[in-house]
């Protein structure tokens, strides 16, 4: 994987993007706490990941302007929820925020991504954002502050935030311990993804962080912020596709890196992936011929990066095409595009 590869996963999107220094920090965060329990007590490791996540968050709320939920006083029949998912290198992360007055519950998707620094080489024909390009379509509202991008995701139809808050609800939320309060269940993870919730009710404020909770199965409690995690899902499945990501049908020998010609427009672009694998990941029967050379007709959804980034990456080919997912694949029995109606 390049280091500024893109990976993005439909419906829900997941960038790679390595310059984010922010997300070093999360991912230092998660590998100490990982090697110090037993060594530091409950206090102290919950300690560790609020003096980390904390200031994130607080950069986030001031790009959205929105205000701190754990120093903020709700009227009473008011409640707020925060739900913060990401890690890793990823970008953008998530924050998932409902509101429940008085039984109405709305809510809001906030993505996040850190400025990324200056750089001084030749930019020439760069964007100014890798992230707001892959974006577009999908987000609106946007601002910048505090060193972090914040967008509103968009949605083809609106939400149900209140069926979503009570699955979760019924997961746990409200009574979930810190992961800290837990005994050692004996794991060292050092990058991963985080789920973390503030929950705010009237006066009172209460927050918890699990760090990759589907891989730690001695705790029960890992399971129900995994369910909480799950809830979320009806939201991301209304996303709105972004703009850059669409479907193409070309001919390929399916090689990593290989060429990929667009049957619509002719136009030769590197192939960014491995069909076998892409196969099993989507699911689609595929069987490979003995002849590596063999080239198919592949149908697929993905992304067309830049031409920068191509130049970026060292491609010998104008455009990369990134591959999200595979709809279909036959052999090319001439070795060029069908001429279908």
């Amino acid at each position: 994987m390049r280091l500024t590869e893109v990976r993005q996963t439909l419906p829900s999107t997941v960038f790679i993007v390595a310059w984010l220094s922010t997300f070093v920090v999360s991912s230092y965060a998660r590998g100490l706490i990982a090697q110090t329990p037993g060594v530091l007590d409950s206090a102290q490791l919950a300690a560790i990941w609020k003096s980390v996540y904390y200031p994130i968050f607080d950069s986030v709320v001031v790009s959205a302007g929105l205000s701190r939920l754990r120093s903020s006083v709700l009227p009473e029949g008011r409640r707020e929820v925060r739900i913060w998912v990401g890690g890793g290198f990823t970008a953008p992360e998530d924050l998932y925020r409902f509101v429940d007055d008085h039984g109405q519950v709305s809510g809001e998707l906030v993505r996040h991504w850190g400025v990324l620094p200056v750089d001084s080489s030749d930019r020439s024909g760069e964007p100014e954002d890798l992230v707001l390009y892959s974006l577009r379509g999908s987000c609106s509202r946007y601002s910048t502050s505090a060193r972090k991008h914040t967008c509103r995701a968009e949605f083809t139809r609106s939400p149900d935030w209140g069926a979503v808050l009570k699955r979760a609800e019924a997961a746990g939320l409200w009574t979930l311990p810190d992961e800290s309060s837990l005994p050692s269940d004996g794991m060292q993870i050092l990058d991963g993804w985080s789920i973390t919730v503030e929950l705010r009710d009237g006066s009172r404020y209460r927050a918890y962080n699990y760090n990759n909770p589907d891989v730690r199965k001695r705790w029960p409690e890992a399971g129900s912020a995994v369910a909480i995690r799950a809830a979320l899902g009806a939201i991301d499945s209304l996303g709105k596709t972004p703009d850059v990501v669409k479907t193409y049908r070309g001919i390929t020998t399916g090689v990593y890196l290989s060429e990929f010609v667009d049957c619509a427009s002719g136009a030769r672009w590197e192939f960014h992936n491995e069909l076998r694998s892409l196969a099993e990941g989507s699911r689609v029967p595929f069987q490979p011929a003995s002849d590596s050379t063999a080239r198919y007709v592949v149908e697929v959804v993905g992304e067309l990066t830049p031409e920068w980034l191509a130049r970026r990456w060292n491609s010998k080919y104008t455009r990369v095409l990134q591959i999200f997912r595979l709809v279909s694949v036959r052999p090319a029995l001439d070795g060029a595009c069908p001429n279908e109606r």
